[in-house]
């Protein structure tokens, strides 16, 4: 998973393995969506990118 806004690459699996996110969801709800937070510049970083998402996605990796 990556960050759209500044292309760092985000491994969810080693996130979720420390502490799962779903054991924080209250409301049991299987339809909550997860977003993280980027420890790089501090976005949020969506599972599902959108295709303005993977655009700004494409420039973030070719700037760096």
């Amino acid at each position: 998973m990556y960050c759209c806004h500044c292309g760092y690459e985000l491994d969810a699996h080693k996130l979720e393995a420390k502490l799962s996110s779903f054991d924080c969801v209250q409301d049991g709800n299987m339809d909550t969506s997860i977003n993280y937070v980027c420890p790089r510049c501090g976005h949020l970083i969506k599972e599902n990118a959108s295709p303005e998402d993977v655009k700004s996605l494409t420039r973030a990796c070719h700037a760096e």
